[in-house]
């Protein structure tokens, strides 16, 4: 364990800010996790349909997922 009392390779992060722009960075951090560490937050998310969105008490807020086929991925992110 880490001398904080953590698991190694694990922290916490504060996202300040309008939701918008918590949100936003807070996708950012998921898409870098995912990227090193595949099935981090896809697996819970297709699993159960997890968004990570928190609590919504007026419901103007929402979060929807799609699933890309590899192809897709790859055009989406540039790749040739």
């Amino acid at each position: 364990r880490h001398r904080l009392g953590r698991e190694p390779g694990h922290g916490r992060l504060a996202l300040f800010g309008d939701r918008r722009g918590r949100r936003g960075a807070q996708l950012a951090v998921m898409s870098s996790v995912e990227t090193t560490l595949p099935g981090t937050f896809t697996d819970a998310t297709c699993g159960s349909g997890e968004v990570y969105d928190g609590c919504d008490k007026d419901h103007d807020w929402g979060t929807s997922t799609i699933q890309f086929r590899p192809d897709e991925v790859a055009f989406l992110l540039g790749a040739k």
